[in-house]
């Protein structure tokens, strides 16, 4: 089975470049069957994780904390989930500027490994993941500022892993000592009808928990310091960290407040404007 990976560039920003697939000889990558499957039932839900992949690709970047990661995988198989309600878009990150698109669906069971839909999607994923995190160890592959790129030979390798073949196919640019590739640009009608659903209201409201999540995060990022560490010193659940972390969180102003004071930093801009 062959996978081309293509660069969603609509939907891409100078934070993250987000990428997907085309399985087999499918005209449509992984992604836009996900949007085909779920635009008539899920279409609130997709018009969120719309604005999620917006924020994220011009605003935050790709924030750990801003998927939920699925374990029981082996190192090197991570896979993540964008999610609203029941609704999970599979996927796999390479650090705050790569993202790259799978399927998914609507999540009615404890675990996706028992929906026979979820685990396929998740396992192609998988696959994705395994496979070019082999070509970056093999240096075939590495990801520039927020784009992925290779330096191969003329006669593109094809990679087999468990009897699955994942074939990248590349724009080529010359230069004087190599030839360098990058994904091809994707675009259609599935894509552009996606892009459209945007809520201009919800962007910026959602646009605002991420920020503020983002700027927690960073902060505990530079000050070392763990989840558990943070909700001991303000004498919550790790769990609730978690959620704040989500950039789907309704703070209030009092734990805002809390979390200034602990990590040192400004989340509340209280200047009064000058008349």
């Amino acid at each position: 089975m062959k996978f081309e990976l293509v660069k969603l560039t609509k939907l891409s920003g100078r934070k993250t470049t987000i990428y997907s697939a085309i399985l087999g000889d499918d005209e449509h990558t992984l992604f836009d069957n996900f949007l085909l499957e779920n635009r008539n039932e899920h279409l609130e839900e997709l018009q969120y994780i719309r604005s999620q992949l917006k924020t994220i690709a011009h605003i935050t970047g790709a924030i750990e904390t801003f998927f939920t990661k699925y374990e029981g995988l082996k190192v090197g198989e991570d896979v993540y989930a964008l999610y609203r309600r029941n609704l999970r878009l599979y996927c796999f990150r390479l650090g705050k500027s790569i993202v790259l698109l799978g399927g998914g669906g609507w999540k009615e069971v404890a675990k996706w490994q028992d929906d026979p839909k979820l685990s396929q999607e998740v396992n192609y994923v998988r696959h994705m993941a395994k496979c070019l995190d082999q070509r970056i160890k093999d240096r075939e592959i590495w990801w520039n500022d927020i784009e992925l790129e290779g330096i191969f030979s003329l006669m593109m390798k094809i990679l087999i892993e468990n009897q699955l073949f994942v074939r990248l196919i590349f724009k080529y640019t010359k230069t004087q000592f190599n030839m360098k590739k990058m994904a091809r640009s994707y675009e259609s009608v599935i894509l552009d009808e996606f892009i459209n659903l945007e809520n201009p209201e919800l962007t910026v409201v959602l646009e605002k928990k991420m920020r503020l999540a983002a700027k927690i995060y960073d902060a505990m990022q530079i000050q070392k310091m763990s989840n558990k560490t943070f909700a001991e010193s303000l004498h919550i659940s790790p769990s609730l960290v978690t959620k704040w972390l989500s950039g789907q969180h309704n703070f209030t102003v009092d734990t805002l407040v809390r979390i200034e004071q602990i990590l040192d930093i400004e989340l509340i801009n209280s200047e009064r404007i000058a008349a």
